[in-house]
């Protein structure tokens, strides 16, 4: 009886395992698809996967990149995106090198036309929101450990002074975010 009891649990408890590895791989796949940026640098260039393309250093004064954030009213996961993005801005290393342009898009119909606009422009498929787009790259979903890649990715596209890939193609009704107080945020 001790036996079999002993076995079940190890049954469940490698299930369980097996079912959160599962999921965490499939939501990480996503996000590495949209987020991830791998570095490559020679003193002349620098190349990164999700723009694929080769970019020289930016030579001059630079001007804070554009975040675009489409994001639901209701959303937790962009209040939490909000929230770290919150810090950023009152992070003095880092509140200079970009804006935030936010577009409401459960409640907003022509904002919604736009974020699919901006996907198609940038050829991807998206999965839900928050759908955020720093520089040049588009990131979808929020975890607090995507933080440091959103940190690096900034940072990069302040650097490069990535091309503002959405203004292009049209604007929206931008409406500033402000984080409910009643919001339970923690992860």
């Amino acid at each position: 009886m001790k036996k079999s009891i002993i076995t079940l649990y190890i049954v469940l408890f490698i299930t369980v395992l097996t079912l959160s590895i599962v999921l965490v791989s499939l939501l990480y796949k996503n996000y590495n698809q949209a987020a991830k940026t791998t570095i490559t640098t020679t003193k002349e260039t620098t190349t990164t996967t999700t723009t694929k393309k080769t970019r020289k250093p930016f030579v001059g004064e630079r001007k804070p990149i554009n975040i675009y954030v489409f994001y639901g009213q209701e959303c937790g996961y962009c209040h939490r995106l909000h929230q770290f993005l919150a810090s950023l801005e009152a992070d003095e290393t880092m509140n200079y090198k970009f804006n935030i342009i936010d577009y409401e898009i459960w409640h907003d119909k022509e904002n919604k036309e736009l974020m699919n606009k901006v996907a198609e422009k940038l050829n991807h498929t998206i999965s839900g929101v928050p759908f955020y787009i720093i520089g040049e790259n588009p990131m979808e979903g929020y975890a607090y450990y995507y933080n440091e890649d959103i940190k690096e990715i900034i940072n990069i596209a302040y650097e490069y002074q990535d091309e503002d890939v959405v203004a292009p193609v049209g604007t929206g009704n931008i409406k500033k975010y402000i984080i409910p107080e009643e919001a339970n945020l923690e992860d």
